[in-house]
């Protein structure tokens, strides 16, 4: 018989995450469910851990990888997994992420509730390498926004952690995500949110890792985020349902605006990694995008600019 839940699994060169990962889907309360797990071209002991679990735990935990242990990109080996999933529902994790014990439950009750949901996600806790809660001002840090009109939030900002949603499978196109975008998760949800109703859970069910191996810290990100950003703009801003809203041009602008927000940030990264070039061409981007954002927030340009100045100057005092 068929699982009610797919939960699949991108894994690559997480192994130090895998078990704790891989134990915190298996504890769930929901115990519907199957591991659909692809390793895609691990090279540390990915792979042999995900064969033991398949091995514990047999036609429960499915593990597959790319032929000769090709690397073909986290999009890539999800919509994979996505392929090979039996379940009415799926769920994304990610191989360094962890979920909360009643994650799934909690979900399963929001789309019982209502047969027009199509996608549920929740919240997530941001938490180190070690698993230690990242706080501010003493507080945990939580990752994720429950929107009354998510399309528009979603212009402006990913509020949906994508080790946390789960869509109904009938719902999602095959391949599910587009694997020329950095950010292909965020433009499936948007697409979805088109076209399907989507709840949020205000509430961390997950546990969403950030070490420096992670995929939001890479050097891709800080260099061309905001060029993939765009493209990915310009691909949702053209599809019908969008096109039809009276406030488009309103959103158009907002989105704008929250880009030229993230190409600021993303030139305070690039200039603290000492990637000068990308931090210059960030502030170009803010400002074209929309002049106003960084004008409004001197200290932060100014903090950008001395940062990337700084090593310029050492340079030259050699």
């Amino acid at each position: 018989m068929s699982p009610l839940v797919s939960v699949v699994i991108a894994s690559y060169n997480h192994d130090r995450f895998l078990r704790q990962n891989l134990d915190s889907v298996l504890a769930q309360t929901h115990r519907d469910l199957e591991i659909v797990a692809v390793d895609d071209g691990s090279t540390d002991g990915s792979l042999a851990t995900l064969q033991e679990y398949a091995s514990q735990h047999p036609g429960r935990v499915r593990v597959f990888a790319h032929p000769h242990g090709e690397n073909r990109g986290i999009y890539a080996t999800l919509n994979r997994a996505i392929a090979e999933a039996r379940g009415e529902y799926i769920a994304v994790q990610g191989s360094d992420d962890a979920w909360l014990p009643r994650k799934l439950e909690r979900q399963l009750e929001a789309f019982a509730a209502d047969p027009a949901v199509g996608a549920v996600y929740a919240q997530a806790y941001l938490v180190d390498q070690s698993g230690a809660h990242l706080r501010t001002a003493g507080q945990a840090q939580v990752y994720g926004r429950v929107a009354d009109d998510l399309v528009a939030t979603l212009l402006e900002y990913n509020v949906v952690p994508a080790m946390s949603i789960v869509y109904r499978a009938v719902l999602v196109p095959s391949p599910a995500f587009a694997e020329d975008l950095l950010y292909a998760d965020w433009d499936l949800n948007l697409r979805l949110a088109l076209r399907t109703r989507m709840v949020g859970i205000a509430e961390p069910l997950v546990l969403y890792r950030r070490h420096a191996g992670a995929v939001t810290y890479t050097g891709a990100i800080v260099r061309d985020g905001i060029a993939h950003r765009l493209a990915l703009l310009g691909r949702v801003l053209d599809y019908p349902e969008l096109k039809r809203r009276p406030d488009l041009p309103r959103l158009r602008r907002a989105a704008r605006a929250a880009a030229a927000e993230h190409a600021l940030h993303l030139a305070g990264a690039a200039a603290a990694l000492g990637d000068r070039a990308s931090a210059w061409r960030n502030v170009r981007w803010a400002f074209g995008l929309a002049p106003g954002v960084p004008l409004r927030r001197p200290r932060e340009l100014g903090g950008v600019t001395l940062a990337a100045l700084r090593p310029r100057a050492r340079e030259a005092a050699r």
